[in-house]
């Protein structure tokens, strides 16, 4: 909407807000520069909220609807559950207005599960969403719509944008060489996963840049993000993912003329109960965390190894996942220094 950054954290700070999902399709289309991800990701983190984004409703996953009916959809809003059980927790949308809004959808699906649901407005007042609401047709069209786009840009009746020639040419360079680099902290991107899915993903993602930033001249020379705190595991990930470019397949190692598998399970999603239930979400089903810092998650198949958060030592995640990142013996010691702050609180 057209809220100011100090009135929106203002009505945040009202209901004591204290974690934040951001589930716009396209931020970067705001008409307010403070709600872009990065501005929003640092101001949250200023104010000790916790700030995620996860594009629900985009055009790739034709539209909202049939986005949470995925297990990207389905996950996310269990994420949400998790933390509300503990903070509070809003989730953020692109309009204004709720009733034409893709968080319209999203509040309807935790509705249905149980959950109970406030819209805040402007006013700093809330609206408790409704049991059955109608959805209006910009949402119940989308998919439709979407796929009639595709299908027309398959056909080529139809075009994607492209770029300008002027965004291309020196002078927009020299614009972009101008501003400050973007830099990316390994280190905290990967301490902000919540699951071991998400730790792949992150993991996954910093490989790939950190790839482009060693083989592209482009990012050397300043015109892409700087990743810092690059450990051995994402080193290992991207220097596979150049051999596997090299040999003619794709940077996960797959063969480029194989079809993906409809019977496997993504790797991304969720196999087991956590969350769902015959396709359907089950958000009265507990939502494991995990606490990691890095793990080797690359394209082979051996088990996930992750740090220990005490010794710093690779384990296997089924021998840490009992110690909450602790391996036995770190686990032993904090256990032990529990036990002797309790008595010393006993003695006072």
């Amino acid at each position: 909407g057209s809220l100011s950054e100090p009135t929106f954290f203002e009505l945040l700070s009202l209901h004591s807000i204290r974690v934040l999902y951001d589930f716009r399709a396209s931020p970067d289309t705001a008409m307010q520069k403070h709600f872009s991800v990065r501005i929003l990701e640092i101001a949250c983190k200023a104010r000790n909220i916790l700030y995620r984004h996860i594009a629900l409703g985009r055009e790739t996953a034709y539209g909202i609807l049939k986005h949470l009916r995925e297990d990207e959809g389905r996950n996310s809003l269990a994420e949400v559950v998790w933390y509300g059980r503990r903070k509070r927790t809003a989730f953020l949308g692109a309009e204004e207005d709720w009733h034409i809004d893709h968080r319209l959808a999203i509040a309807s699906r935790l509705r249905e599960a149980g959950h109970t649901v406030l819209h805040v407005l402007c006013n700093g007042s809330t609206e408790e969403h409704p049991e059955a609401v109608a959805m209006p047709d910009c949402l119940a069209g989308e998919e439709a719509r979407l796929r009639l786009l595709e299908k027309q840009r398959l056909a080529g009746e139809l075009r994607r944008p492209q770029k300008s020639v002027a965004s291309r040419s020196t002078e927009s360079v020299a614009q972009r060489l101008t501003m400050p680099r973007k830099e990316i902290d390994a280190g905290e991107e990967l301490r902000k996963a919540n699951t071991q899915a998400e730790l792949c993903r992150a993991q996954r993602r910093l490989a790939t840049l950190q790839r482009r930033f060693e083989d592209s001249s482009d990012v050397q020379a300043g015109l892409g993000p700087k990743i810092l705190n690059v450990n051995k595991w994402i080193r290992a990930e991207a220097s596979q993912q150049r051999d596997n470019l090299a040999a003619g397949k794709t940077k996960d190692g797959k063969d480029k003329a194989a079809k993906p598998s409809v019977d496997g399970v993504p790797s991304y999603s969720w196999a087991g109960t956590g969350g769902t239930s015959e396709g359907n979400p089950n958000f009265m089903a507990s939502v494991p965390s995990s606490s990691s810092a890095a793990a080797m998650c690359g394209t082979s198949q051996g088990e996930l190894k992750v740090d220990c958060l005490g010794c710093n030592a690779a384990f296997p995640w089924s021998i840490l996942e009992s110690g909450d990142g602790h391996c036995p013996d770190c686990l032993l010691q904090v256990q032990q220094q529990q036990q002797q702050q309790q008595r010393r609180q006993q003695q006072q």
